[in-house]
Parts: structure tokens; C-alpha cells; sequence
């Protein structure tokens, strides 16, 4: 007897049986399941927020690599100084554009840092290991970024002092030659082509200056308010500090004084146990004499 073609769906029967045991479960069984699911999901995320570093630490870093930029940002302002001091013959002005974008962007970098090393002050909820950590990482990098805008300030004034040098006449930047045999004779009084263009490249240079003079005073006022917060914040740091220090010293000298008077109470507590016992070893001693003395005119 032959037989048509057949499917095996003992498998999908399964599979839709087990689904209709687990729907019909109680509701609360689920309710039960959830509420596992959520406490191990939570112990699971105290868990990973009890081995991550605490928030200081990433903004201690953050500090760390906007110092970090903040060298090699001067670096490069310091070959840019110098590349724009060269006297040139094209009427490019690339450098001094490259020299305004990154003393924006260093001055950007300092403000910004000064303002993770704010956030670094605030230490709530934390012990006091934890604490003395942090103030003495706040106080040495405040430090460091103080005399980096110190050397920062310095590096502007150094390269204005030369841009003002250079706008001398005489000092190696361009001067009007004009020739004294025309003056000498009445050929003509007026300027010859050489000349004027002389006068309007001079022109042009000077206005660049001007501008660079502009920009470099003004990234030394922003600097040095950035320092000026700075000082206030190291000031800061360093009374906390003064004062840890004073509370140390005041805690010291109060144990000091409490041993020496737990010394002196022993001492008062040992004398007065060894007046007791003489007292009542001459108790002893008179109570004895006595029965001696009534025993022998007894008997």
C-alpha cells in the first residue's frame, strides 16, 4: 500500500504546546520573575558603578590633556612667531591667520581647563583619603597651568615687542628711499612709480601689524584674567590646606594634653589604691595587737 507525501509537524506541535503552558501561568509568577530580573539587573549596575573611578578622576585627565595640547599648541606658535618675523616679498598673509586661529584656540584651551579645575573643587560625598587626594591633585595642577599662562603671556609680549620693533623705521622693515639727486634737481617733484609702490606695500604692512598688535593684546587680557582666576583658586587651595594643617597640629597637641592627663589619673588611681591597702593593713595590725593583748591578760 503505497503512501501520498507526508509532513512531520511534531516539532511545531511542541513548540506551541510550551507556549500555552507558559500563558497560562499565574500572573504573579511573572510579576515574581520581573522583580529577579530587575534586583539582578541592579546589582549588576552597582556592581559597574562601584568600579568606576569617581568624577574628579575624568576631569583630573581632561586637565591633563588640555595641558598637554596647550605645549604643543605653543610649540607651534613659537615657529609660527618666528616664520612671520621673516621679511618676505609676497603679500601673503597665511601666517598671521594660522597665528591668530591658534592663539584663539590656546586661549580657548586655558579657559577651559581653568574651568575643569573649578569643577574639580567641588568635593561632597567623598572620605577624607579620597578628599586629601584630590585637593593635592587640584592644588599641583593649578599650579602648573599658572605657569604655563605665565609662560604663554610671556611668549605674546615677546613676539609684540618684535612686531612693534620691526614697524620702526629702520629696524629691517620696508622704508621709503627716495632719491635725493630728483630732489636735488627740478625734473620732478612728485613720486616715481618705484616709489609709491614702496608707499602703498609699507601701507599694507603696517595695517597687518596693527591688526596682529590687536589680537595679541587682546589674547593677553583674556590670559590674564585666566591667571588671575587661577592665583585666586591656588590662594584658595592653599588656605584649605593652611587650615588642614592647623586642625592637625591643634589635634596633635589635644591628644598630647589628654595622655598626659590619663598618666596623671593613673598615677592618682594608684596611690589611692596603695593608701587603701596601707590603711588596712594598720587595721589589720591594731585589730591583732588588740587580740594579742586581750589573750595574754585572759590566759
Amino acid at each position: 500500500m503505497s503512501v501520498g507525501a507526508t509532513r512531520n509537524i511534531t516539532a511545531t506541535f511542541l513548540k506551541y504546546r510550551e507556549l500555552a503552558r507558559t500563558a497560562a501561568k499565574p500572573f504573579r509568577v511573572d510579576i515574581a520573575v520581573e522583580g529577579e530580573s530587575s534586583r539582578l539587573v541592579d546589582a549588576r549596575a552597582g556592581a559597574m558603578g562601584a568600579s568606576l573611578p569617581p568624577s574628579w578622576v575624568d576631569d583630573s585627565e581632561e586637565v591633563a590633556s588640555d595641558m598637554k595640547k596647550i605645549k604643543e599648541k605653543m610649540a607651534d606658535l613659537t615657529k609660527l612667531h618666528g616664520r612671520s618675523l621673516l621679511v618676505t616679498f609676497d603679500d601673503s598673509n597665511e601666517d598671521e591667520t594660522s597665528i591668530e586661529v591658534m592663539t584663539q584656540e590656546v586661549t580657548r584651551l586655558f579657559k577651559r581647563a581653568e574651568q575643569r579645575l573649578r569643577k574639580l573643587t567641588d568635593g561632597a560625598n567623598m572620605s577624607s583619603e579620597e578628599e586629601k587626594v584630590r585637593k593635592n591633585i587640584l592644588v599641583a595642577w593649578a599650579t602648573e597651568l599658572q605657569k604655563l599662562s605665565m609662560d604663554f603671556r610671556k611668549q605674546q609680549k615677546g613676539y609684540l615687542q618684535r612686531v612693534q620693533a620691526q614697524q620702526k623705521p629702520g629696524a629691517g622693515g620696508i622704508s621709503l628711499d627716495f632719491d635725493s639727486k630728483a630732489e636735488e634737481e627740478d625734473f620732478d617733484m612728485g613720486f616715481s612709480d618705484h616709489q609709491m609702490t614702496q608707499v602703498t606695500t609699507s601701507d599694507a604692512l603696517v595695517r597687518e601689524r596693527d591688526h596682529e598688535v590687536t589680537n595679541i593684546v587682546q589674547a593677553i587680557n583674556d590670559l590674564a584674567q585666566v591667571m588671575k582666576d587661577l592665583s585666586v583658586l591656588v590662594i584658595d587651595q592653599g588656605s584649605i590646606v593652611d587650615r588642614i594643617d592647623y586642625n592637625c597640629e591643634q589635634v596633635k597637641t589635644k591628644v598630647t594634653e589628654g595622655l598626659t592627663q590619663v598618666v596623671k589619673a593613673e598615677k592618682t588611681q594608684k596611690k589611692g589604691r596603695m593608701i587603701l591597702c596601707i590603711m588596712f593593713l594598720l587595721a589589720a595590725v591594731g585589730f591583732m595587737l588588740i587580740v594579742v593583748i586581750v589573750k595574754s591578760i585572759l590566759f
